[in-house]
């Protein structure tokens, strides 16, 4: 009996051989492709400074950042120095509110964030109408202290 493979056999084993290498191939392509797309949307920052119009900083403001395509919405408050940071965001473009007590909300648009980026958002508030108590009588007070603002609604007892 002759134990020599036949020429058959012998491609069977090579097309197996190919067929594995292009199945790893396509995985490792694969999970390259799944990383970037996890990286993008995992390592984009949006922070900035929330400041008034004489360019106080404004501490425990509020920046919220809605991603335009998807609504997605991520809130941050400013610390002491007026600063606010959303680190983990998605790529895309972003609107970004800035609110305080005693201003006028801010809307920026525009924002984009591509993957690993950092987005600088200054954001400058203006006073409010000046009315917290529904008449028409001026009420807001607003104090620096240091590079810091405070607004106060200021009431009158007759």
């Amino acid at each position: 009996m002759d134990h020599t493979p036949s020429h058959a056999m012998r491609r069977l084993p090579l097309a197996h051989v190919f067929g594995l290498c292009i199945s790893i191939v396509l995985s490792c392509f694969s999970l390259a492709l799944n990383g970037a797309a996890q990286s993008g949307s995992g390592n984009s920052v949006i922070e900035g400074y929330i400041r008034d119009g004489n360019g106080g900083l404004i501490a425990d403001a509020t920046a919220t950042a809605r991603n335009e395509e998807t609504g997605l919405e991520r809130t941050a408050a400013t610390d002491d120095r007026g600063r606010f940071s959303m680190s983990a965001m998605p790529v895309g473009r972003y609107e970004v509110k800035a609110s305080a007590k005693g201003f006028e909300a801010v809307t920026r648009t525009g924002v984009t964030l591509t993957v690993g980026e950092t987005a600088i958002v200054e954001i400058t508030l203006q006073p409010a109408s000046g009315r917290c108590c529904g008449d028409d009588t001026p009420r807001f007070v607003f104090i620096h202290i240091g590079v810091h603002v405070q607004a106060a609604c200021l009431t009158h007892n007759d």
